[in-house]
């Protein structure tokens, strides 16, 4: 038997679900959700912001933001982030 597990997150899901505005330590949860296993990655699904063509200063500033979160998704050991 094999004892290693992969992690999907669909960060736009997971964004409806928990509207309330909890916070979540991603890396505690794939810690928690792979049990005993190992984790060889997590793959982090989420969708970038609408930039229009000039981008508006709302839509420069969201997308500022979201790739500051990416990156920060990124940094976690054993993530990737997956753009659709």
């Amino acid at each position: 038997m094999n004892d290693r597990v992969a992690v999907f997150i669909d960060n736009g899901y997971l964004s409806k679900v928990l509207n309330d505005g909890t916070k979540i330590d991603f890396l505690k949860f794939c810690t928690a959700v792979s049990d005993r296993h190992e984790r060889l990655r997590t793959y982090f699904y989420d969708c970038r912001p609408y930039v229009s063509d000039p981008p508006t200063e709302e839509e420069r500033l969201k997308s500022a933001q979201y790739m500051k979160f990416a990156g920060k998704i990124e940094a976690l050991p054993r993530f990737q982030m997956r753009f659709g």
